[in-house]
């Protein structure tokens, strides 16, 4: 590259020389890429929480947060095993920890720890691809494009979308120390990496993508096939940290984490790639609850035929980047579509979207134009871009916007009417929370186990609104339907029927929901309130001695809202934070 020097005074006497290749091989680089996230994020250290997971996960966080050595136990649990069965993510857990304890009562903390993680990912991704041989100004353009991309803003902006930010910083950071050692040899640069390979696999599941990426990374980007080949100590350490991180998460799920239904989902949801495809390229119409059904093709066949004639008509394309790309972009993706939900959620793009910036680098669009034509429309992507994450962002500021976007964007969805639904109630306009929980219950099939939690959400409306009749018949229709396992459908039906002194049959419904959930402090406290009505003490002591017994455990503190997770999130959800929600013209219209 030229060293070409540009004047910021009009007067050749007052020259001051600023020298680009200086600037980009310095920390100019990395200053730029903090003050674009700062400059489209730092809006949302006034957001609050948007009633999707991150209520569940932050009141979990702050329970963990009453002692440090309580962390340990997140390697032999679940992620919430209530709401998130599948799922084995101890250090994201335990990164909701330390922000619980730096003040568990503010989101801002959360919010900009978010901030953060981007920031550093952003700059590990300039150094990686630099690693992998790519000038310093396309490495800047594409780690500014990773900074400002709306398609990435529920990363930072939804405090659980972390889940995925903290998952790109460990893996670049992996990438970059690997490819350190390939070239060192060098002691230090091995334990590093693999502790971001380690950190990447106890973050999220996804990072097992990693392994068959850094068996192939030396021969495809960085021609070091030989300082590979002989790799023994990385082979080692990789199948040691894969072997202990299997071995936990199977302790903690109590069974085979992976099923044959994982990969029947994983062929049905492969069509949403070319999705994935056309949101990273033209991210419009976001949506911060995606659905395969509800979003179009249109953009992802654009998107593909654009970057196949760029491959097609490049001059200078490296195949082995563009293999590598492409298997970066897949691989990332696939675990996360082996799930068995509609939701396609964009912040999944976080890791696999690096890899498209790899494919595209490759393309022969930038010899389209001339070289300051390519600056001009770099600066004009990062600042559309930029302006569309900083708006879509509004998006996260709190549950009525959350879900108001939902519903509109994904109308065919049941899950995002009945959290809007949920919404409305919690701001007492029962009629609205009615039409859209009961639009959910119409719209989720029948005798499904989904069905059952939209019985028990329309059913505790009804219950609300005095409709005592209604929701005695959507309570009956669910068990008779194939809700016998779930258990909080009997836990309401009791207390559906000690609202109506009808005592004896409230006490079977409250005895049959601990019969399928026996941990959940809030039935034995039920329980204990009918027998004594009815004058059975001595049979109310047994379980209230099981009310100590787990008011006692921290593990039930993690694994459901107990009353006092239900007060810590009651004084965030209920606070001037929401009364400003509810006020807020602007997101009223969203």
């Amino acid at each position: 590259m030229s060293n070409r020097t540009f004047s910021f005074c009009p007067s050749r006497r007052e020259i001051i020389a600023f020298d680009l290749s200086l600037f980009l091989a310095a920390y100019g680089p990395f200053l730029l890429l903090v003050g674009l996230n700062i400059f489209v994020y730092v809006k949302i250290l006034a957001f609050g929480l948007t009633g999707l997971d991150d209520t569940t996960l932050i009141a979990s966080g702050s329970a963990y947060a009453l002692s440090y050595t309580s962390m340990l136990r997140v390697f032999s649990t679940m992620l919430a095993p209530d709401c998130f069965q599948f799922f084995y993510r101890p250090l994201l857990m335990i990164s909701f920890i330390v922000d619980a304890h730096l003040h568990p009562y503010i989101p801002f903390i959360f919010h900009a720890t978010n901030i953060v993680i981007h920031a550093a990912a952003s700059c590990l991704l300039f150094v990686f691809l630099r690693k992998i041989d790519y000038r310093p100004a396309t490495s800047l353009f594409f780690a500014a494009l990773f900074a400002v991309h709306p398609v990435l803003t529920p990363a930072v902006a939804w405090i659980p979308g972390r889940n995925d930010s903290l998952l790109g910083l460990f893996v670049l950071a992996s990438f970059i120390f690997y490819f350190n050692y390939l070239q060192s040899r060098n002691i230090r640069h091995y334990v590093l990496h693999m502790l971001a390979f380690a950190g990447a696999l106890f973050v999220k599941e996804t990072g097992i993508a990693m392994l068959a990426l850094l068996l192939i990374s030396p021969y495809l980007v960085r021609r070091q096939q030989g300082a590979a080949r002989h790799n023994y100590y990385c082979f080692i350490g990789w199948i040691l940290i894969v072997a202990g991180w299997v071995s936990l998460k199977m302790y903690a799920a109590g069974k085979t984490p992976v099923t044959p239904a994982a990969f029947v989902s994983l062929l049905a949801s492969l069509p949403s790639l070319l999705q994935y495809l056309g949101k990273a390229i033209f991210p419009l119409q976001l949506s911060n609850l995606a659905t395969q059904k509800d979003t179009t093709y249109l953009y992802g066949i654009i998107a593909g035929v654009l970057v196949a004639l760029g491959l097609i008509f490049s001059k200078d394309r490296r195949n082995g980047h563009v293999i590598f790309g492409t298997l970066w972009f897949v691989l990332f993706l696939a675990p996360t579509l082996m799930f068995r939900n509609d939701f396609k959620l964009e912040h999944r793009l976080y890791v696999p979207i690096v890899g498209l910036f790899l494919v595209l680098s490759e393309t022969g669009i930038p010899f389209v134009v001339s070289v300051r034509w390519q600056k001009g429309l770099q600066i004009l992507a990062i600042a559309v871009f930029g302006v569309l994450a900083f708006n879509y962002a509004d998006v996260f500021s709190g549950p009525l916007a959350f879900w108001t976007n939902a519903a509109r964007i994904s109308p065919r969805n049941p899950w995002v009417h009945s959290g809007l639904g949920m919404i409305y109630a919690n701001m007492r306009l029962g009629s609205h929370a009615l039409q859209e929980l009961e639009r959910a219950y119409e719209l989720e099939p029948k005798h499904t186990p989904n069905s059952s939690i939209f019985a028990f959400d329309l059913g505790s409306i009804y219950m609300d609104a005095g409709k005592l009749p209604e929701a005695e018949n959507v309570f009956k229709n669910a068990i008779e339907g194939g809700s016998s396992n779930f258990s909080k459908i009997y836990f309401l039906y009791g207390s559906l029927c000690r609202r109506q002194n009808r005592l004896p049959e409230a006490e079977q419904f409250y005895k049959h929901a601990l019969r399928i959930n026996p941990h959940y402090i809030d039935y034995y406290k039920g329980l204990v309130e009918v027998i004594e009505s009815q004058g059975h003490n001595k049979e109310s002591a047994l379980y209230r001695g099981m009310i100590q017994r787990l008011a006692k455990d921290d593990g039930a503190s993690l694994m459901y809202l107990d009353a006092a997770s239900a007060r810590w999130l009651s004084g965030i959800m209920n606070n001037k934070t929401r009364d400003a929600w509810g006020a807020s013209p602007q997101l009223q219209t969203r």
